[in-house]
């Protein structure tokens, strides 16, 4: 009957999106259902919170439940000594513990209602069990039986609330400093971002290359949208970078799920994207991501291997997109506030990175540049507008004047310091990233494609490397991240008499060879220690955490019950006091005075 109640309502409770009318288990219901015993399991601790039905994330759960409620049950019924049936229940709860997230909630709530949920039903059974009285107290006097009902169940509810008040009063010094341990603590991370490079070290390449190829094509953009390869958020003085850690960083990537924007404010859209001359993991998307839907023959493999930031919408798809591959994405659009809007907002309280090796005329500049702005918004301004309207753009290729490739902080400081400011998106951008970070501006560079003016708006946007741009967003409080452009107008070209470079011109004589250059030591080659996703798991940090989390909730439980056990230990000192009195009568009044 388990195993039919299991398969019957699954597709209601557990995979509802699979049923016939969302009730009644259709073909597909059953498969996965049977599936889940064994692969619910991994795919719920390898996913972030929250899960979705759509995924089969509520397999697990609904299993452990049912498992459970049946367990509880026979024994509640079968054992003598009912006690024992909430075994099964204080397994659930720990189980539920151990397979949800590292930040508890309601802990405190959560085992009160369980001990005195417990509690409760252990006194209703001690009333509802058989008694094998000799004389009904009812029979004798009425009354007295009344005041008893009525003394046993204010009793139980003082010992009840002694019992809640000394968790709620414990709860204060037992709370853990840190945040506890759970299984998907010890799971080896299947995927790290940054051992791919980071795509803005090939600006110029896609630039150069890619110029008049098309790379991939989007249908349903709206005007003004923008598709997004990257974000980053991490300066080393050589490349700006993701970050290295944090649950919301831009490194926090997890598996590719179902609803992962399901309170996203804005223009829901939903966009084909077909790739052609477009290679690597880093995914076109848009705005904050909802699903993604692979079509083809590969798109199997592209959903598996797929792993989504939704901090910063964006995706990696690790088996590579090919010529071929398309996806459908659906996404929310958030709306672009004007100045107006954000004219009293303060800068959001996100967490960012500590940039490294900044050029150090750089805290001087920015400090002088918002020196005149009120409010946040118009720091931000005085920043964009120093470059855009300050600066000149080329791009460095063949017919244009010399712009070196790159953003280190050499690039950077050379950009800042000399005659005239030359670059392009690369170097403007984290130009801008870097200033704000000196004013403690919470701001990031963002890579990827959107149309010139005259194309926005159109049913399909061709993305080109003519079209790659690179920009930089800042986060205002309540409002999210906002884009701007530090980048000058393609249009606003620099004078060539002040930008060519400067001839040292030698005399015309043999000149000496240069001396041979050392070979340079290269770093010694390290082999990778770590384990694949398919290695076993760490089983000796599973049990440790199982023992650890079943002895703090024995405890715990141990603590909430103890009223009852002083009293029953006190109640058994004295029944066996009387049975085993010297004088038979004063037995026999013994065993009268406890049953009433």
């Amino acid at each position: 009957l388990t195993v039919a109640a299991y398969f019957v309502f699954g597709g209601a409770l557990a995979l509802p999106h699979t049923a016939l009318l969302g009730v009644v288990p259709s073909l597909e219901t059953l498969q996965k259902l049977a599936l889940g015993t064994v692969t619910s399991w991994k795919q719920l601790l390898t996913t972030v919170a929250p899960v979705a039905a759509a995924d089969g994330h509520l397999v697990a759960p609904f299993l452990l439940a049912l498992v459970t409620t049946t367990l509880t049950a026979s024994l509640a019924l079968r054992l003598r000594s009912v006690a024992w049936a909430l075994i099964p229940a204080g397994v659930l709860l720990m189980l539920v513990i151990a397979l949800g997230t590292p930040e508890p909630a309601f802990p405190l709530v959560q085992g009160l209602v369980f001990a005195l949920v417990s509690m409760a039903w252990l006194a209703l059974r001690q009333l509802w069990a058989p008694q094998n009285m000799a004389v009904s107290v009812s029979e004798v006097d009425p009354a007295r039986a009344a005041h008893m009902r009525m003394r046993r169940l204010l009793a139980g509810v003082a010992v009840l609330a002694v019992a809640g008040g000394a968790g709620v009063a414990t709860s204060a010094l037992a709370a853990p400093a840190q945040p506890r341990h759970v299984f998907r603590d010890v799971i080896i991370p299947p995927f790290d971002i940054r051992d791919y490079p980071s795509p803005l070290q090939a600006f110029r390449k896609n630039v150069r290359d890619e110029a008049d190829e098309t790379l991939f094509t989007v249908q349903g953009l709206p005007k003004g949208a923008r598709i997004r390869t990257a974000v980053m958020d991490q300066f080393d003085g050589m490349v700006y970078n993701v970050t290295d850690g944090g649950p919301t960083s831009s490194s926090a990537f997890a598996p590719l799920r179902s609803a992962m924007a399901p309170e996203a404010e804005g223009i829901p859209v939903t966009l084909k994207i077909a790739i052609d001359g477009y290679r690597g993991v880093w995914m076109p998307t848009a705005g904050q991501l909802d699903e993604i839907r692979f079509d083809g023959d590969r798109a199997e493999d592209l959903r598996r291997g797929t792993y989504v930031n939704t901090s910063t919408g964006t995706a990696v798809a690790t088996p590579t997109l090919e010529k071929g591959d398309e996806y459908a994405v659906d996404a929310v659009i958030p709306t672009q506030p004007d100045d107006e809007q954000l004219a009293e907002v303060p800068f959001g309280r996100v967490t960012m990175p500590k940039p490294s090796n900044v050029p150090e005329e750089l805290t001087a500049l920015a400090a002088e540049t918002v020196s005149g702005a009120e409010s946040p918004i118009e720091q931000v301004r005085a920043l964009e507008n120093f470059l855009s309207e300050g600066g000149f753009f080329s791009h460095g290729l063949e017919g244009e004047v010399l712009s070196r490739a790159g953003h280190t902080a050499e690039r950077i400081s050379t950009l800042i310091g000399g005659e005239q400011m030359i670059g392009n998106d690369e170097q403007y951008a984290v130009a801008m990233a870097l200033l704000a970070g000196q004013l403690d501006i919470p701001a990031r560079v963002v890579m990827g494609y959107y149309p010139d003016e005259e194309q926005a708006g159109e049913a399909v946007f061709e993305a080109t490397g003519d079209t790659v741009h690179a920009w930089v967003e800042v986060n205002f409080d309540g409002i999210g991240w906002v884009t701007f452009n530090p980048t000058p107008p393609e249009d606003q070209v620099p004078n060539d008499q002040n930008t060519k470079p400067r001839v040292d011109p030698k005399p015309q004589v043999l000149q000496p060879p240069p001396p041979p250059q050392e070979p340079v030591d290269l770093p010694p080659t390290l082999p990778d220690d770590r384990e694949s996703e398919d290695e076993s798991l760490n089983l000796a940090g599973i049990i440790g955490a199982i023992l650890l989390i079943g002895g703090i909730s024995l405890a715990v439980i141990a603590l909430l019950m103890s009223p009852f056990i002083v009293i029953g230990a006190w109640k058994a000192a004295r029944r066996r006091a009387r049975r085993s009195a010297a004088r038979t009568a004063d037995r026999i009044s013994g065993g009268w005075d406890e049953l009433t």
